[in-house]
């Protein structure tokens, strides 16, 4: 053997051991390197190639258990197939690190293997050439001791020997030989098959080099007893066989390659017991509906689609645990996947719901994106534009010039400004609210105002939820499909980031199954703890896809961090006097912020006890207590995102004072004092009239005169012909009394409330009226003013009547008196004054 001939034969031997060793030297996958590899040799399975390349090469990725030798590579290297499969995988980008099979147990690197094919296919071409151009020439005595003393054998030499000429056109052949089969065995065993390399010297005579000799397991159907005893004499005979004997010792190699590795398809693969079950378990959801589009085109495969256990297995690997049982009576559409995966007889119940849960998932994963960002100038969400900004505001939908609210303002311009404070729009809306509204300026068709709770609410967490349901019933009827939206109560409201994306991410989810939504919602994260939150918890989401979520608990460790006065501005709020002489210089407005703080504070709770603070800010703001006989109705409390009714939190006069605060606010919206005639108005504040009340005889005739003459006038044709041409839809006919009437104010306080309860009865609400007895009845304007506002006022506190009331004023005297009084009565709200004494002065 020369130097040339050593050289090739140990690099092969090197290709044939760096190859089996496969991932000796790699690490060991990691779960999700293992699941993305699993994922990897499940996609390659269904191509054609994989089979093709199995069939070549005799080396099957998935059966094998072990690696390729010299030989299986040399026919992988010169296959189309396997060529295609190598490239195939590359593509797919397999992890570098060592995976075990779970079909064969074979521990392979595949991607070091695909990567270094091309490499060991050119080594292995190398020596090829290098065995073919080396002359090997084996002497007759040589031929003579390496033959056995058996007579066929000799036989075989001799005949070969006469036959060297006729077969030097071939240059290079691949045979193999079988152990003789013994006739009296019929035991099956395995034994090995010899595989030698023919090379044809330069001269043209042909010798066997018997150095790169491979040795391939194999079955065969005797037993090699004494016939095996020939298979070393064979191997000096191949290289002078005859052109005939060669071509069917060729043949009969070609049948041996064939039958050593026996074609296994891929789907036969997973009809091995356990195989599918342990690569299911292995697959990424992706893959999924490649491998089941297989199985259910394959009869023996058919029972994996009605395994139960095995689905439900997979939906708590995949979802955490199976699908709501109750998503299963909601009429959602199924995705096509070529096959009728619907089918009860083909499928179980938990398959198909593993796949809507897949497909559920995949919905979500695109439909919920989290951005960095102001939401103040977004414009798009990958690409698609926004038709719809929802953003956190206070309950009364106003621009309070901070966080999201202050920037969505700021973009849609004055218009929306305009908009809230009209007052047939303003009003205060309860907590969970989601109110749409357009959009102006903002570009984009609508705007929605969520009103989230604070931490310091009991139930914090499910108002919470309830306002991110809204915001999404109401995208769903606005009809929008790409909406942006801000965190709600993680700002000023002290919710925290990690329960309020949890809180959001989860009721969102919710929605999009159950209304199969396909738009795109966006959470634009303006402070990085807030995108790192929900980053953080659509991943969770994500993971854990099916399990309910366990609603937050409000803790006091939240409601304390969320407490906008550090440990040492409460030492100075807790110093004896400093509340009381801060609460003196406060206006009614900025009782709410300051009072949501104190509550959360445990050494400042003594301030809502305090009954003698509260009874002396009474008597500041409101000139004294409220009414006792006016008792808390439970229908008109305010919701101040904490439990300020509470007898345990807070003293009978604070519940009073604030609620004095609340009628106070609430007269100031309702009634209006304007000037003009009343036979022209047809709004107050845009808002158009639906009744009129104005004085008349007690005839209830047209007296052509006065603000009667001017609602007959404007009513047409005669009020007894009920032909009504006034605009609005109740005409309130007031008989007031005349000044000289003994019991006048009295009369005149009952004719007012009367007609006051006409609207409620009516269901008006707005209303214009006209001064009562100020006119030809002689009843002063200053009196007049001052008993129908405080006769309205009595009435909307005790009846809790929302409507609008102005009262028109023609004459500029009653106008200026019912101004006057209406301040008066905002300035001494809780006093009631003694009704004015009865006079005959007349005005």
């Amino acid at each position: 053997m020369n130097t040339k001939t050593v050289f090739t034969i140990a690099a092969a031997a090197f290709a044939g051991s760096a190859a089996a060793s496969g991932s000796s030297s790699s690490a060991t996958c990691s779960s999700s390197q293992q699941t993305t590899a699993y994922s990897t040799l499940a996609s390659v399975i269904t191509l054609s190639s994989f089979d093709g390349c199995a069939d070549d090469s005799g080396f099957n990725l998935m059966y094998s258990s072990t690696m390729p030798t010299d030989e299986e590579y040399a026919e992988m290297c010169a296959s189309t197939n396997c060529q295609s499969l190598i490239s195939a995988i590359i593509e797919l980008d397999p992890p570098d690190c060592a995976l075990t099979v779970p079909t064969s147990g074979l521990v392979i690197n595949v991607y070091e293997m695909v990567n270094g094919f091309s490499a060991t296919c050119a080594a292995l071409s190398s020596d090829s050439s290098t065995s073919t151009s080396t002359t090997s020439t084996t002497s007759s005595a040589s031929v003579a001791t390496t033959t056995s003393p058996s007579a066929t054998t000799s036989t075989v030499s001799s005949a070969s020997s006469a036959t060297t000429a006729s077969s030097a056109s071939t240059s290079s052949e691949l045979t193999t030989t079988s152990p003789t089969t013994s006739p009296a065995s019929t035991a099956s065993s395995a034994s090995e098959a010899t595989v030698t390399i023919a090379s044809t010297t330069s001269s043209g005579s042909s010798s066997n080099s018997t150095e790169p000799t491979v040795t391939i397991p194999t079955e065969t159907s005797s037993s090699a007893s004494a016939g095996s005893d020939t298979t070393s004499a064979s191997a000096s005979a191949i290289g002078s066989e005859t052109s005939a004997s060669a071509a069917s010792a060729s043949s009969s190699a070609n049948t041996l390659s064939t039958s050593v590795v026996a074609p296994i398809t891929a789907m036969v693969v997973f009809a091995v017991e356990g195989i599918a079950r342990s690569i299911l378990c292995f697959l990424d959801l992706s893959t999924f509906d490649a491998v089941l589009h297989s199985f259910q085109a394959t009869p023996e495969l058919h029972g994996y689609l009605q395994d139960s256990s095995l689905w439900t297995e997979l939906s708590i690997s995949h979802f955490g645990r199976p699908r709501d049982s109750e998503l299963r009576f909601l009429a959602l559409p199924t995705r096509d996947r070529g096959w009728d995966w619907t089918e009860r007889e083909r499928t179980c119940v938990e398959l198909q719901e593993f796949l809507q849960s897949k497909d559920e998932k995949t919905q979500f994963e695109e439909s919920v994106k989290i951005l960095e960002g102001d939401i103040g100038y977004i414009n798009n969400i990958d690409g698609k534009p926004l038709d719809g900004i929802a953003f956190p505001t206070n309950s009364h939908l106003t621009n309070h010039f901070v966080g999201a609210a202050q920037a969505v303002f700021r973009r849609a311009g004055q218009q929306l400004n305009d908009h809230v404070n009209d007052p047939s729009f303003r009003g205060r809306r309860p907590t969970g609210s989601a109110v749409t509204t357009p959009a102006f300026d903002a570009g984009v068709k609508k705007l929605i105002h969520c009103v989230g709770p604070g931490i310091s609410l009991p139930n914090c967490f499910e108002l919470l939820a309830t306002t991110y349901e809204n915001v999404m019933s109401a995208i769903l009827h606005e009809e929008l499909t790409c909406v942006a939206v801000a965190s709600i109560s993680t700002g000023s409201l002290g919710v925290p980031c990690d329960n309020g994306a949890q809180v959001a991410l989860h009721t969102i989810q919710k929605f999009v199954r159950a209304n199969h939504w396909e738009g795109k919602i966006a959470f634009v994260c303006y402070d990085e703890s807030v995108l790192e939150a929900f980053t953080k918890q659509k991943e969770t989401v994500l993971e854990r896809f099916n399990e309910e979520l366990v609603q937050p608990v409000v803790s006091n460790q939240m409601i304390s961090k969320a407490n906008p006065i550090s440990t040492h501005k409460r030492d100075i709020w807790a110093v004896e006097g400093v509340v009381h002489s801060i609460f003196f210089y406060l206006d009614p407005s900025s009782f709410d912020a300051l009072l949501s703080v104190l509550q959360a504070i445990p050494e400042l709770l003594g301030y809502l006890q305090d009954a003698s603070l509260w009874a002396s800010l009474s008597k500041l703001h409101f000139g004294g207590p409220r009414d006792l006989e006016l008792q808390i109705d439970d229908g008109c409390i305010r919701d101040r995102d904490w439990d300020w009714t509470s007898r345990e939190r807070t003293c009978a006069e604070l519940q009073h004072f604030l609620q004095s605060a609340d009628d106070q606010v609430s007269f100031n919206e309702a009634v209006a004092v304007i000037e003009g005639d009343i036979g022209s108005i047809d709004n107050i504040d845009g808002t158009p009239l639906d009744g009129i009340a104005f004085p008349t005889g007690s005839s209830l005739m047209n007296p052509h005169i006065g603000a009667a003459g001017a609602v007959f006038r404007r009513a047409g044709g005669g009020l007894d012909k009920l032909a009504f041409e006034a605009g609005v839809d109740t005409l309130i006919h007031c008989v007031g009394p005349s000044v000289r009437v003994a019991d006048c104010y009295e009369l005149l306080a009952r004719t007012y409330d009367r007609a006051m309860n006409a609207a409620l009865r009516e269901e008006l609400q707005c209303v214009a009226m006209v001064s009562v007895s100020t006119g030809n009845l002689g009843v002063p304007c200053v009196k007049g003013a001052r008993v129908a506002l405080r006769t309205i006022q009595k009435f909307l506190v005790r009846d809790n009547w929302h409507g609008k009331l102005a009262i028109v004023c023609n004459d500029e005297r009653v106008l200026e008196a019912f101004k006057n009084e209406k301040a008066a009565v905002l300035s001494d709200f809780n006093v009631v004054p003694p009704c004015p004494v009865g006079d005959s002065a007349g005005r």
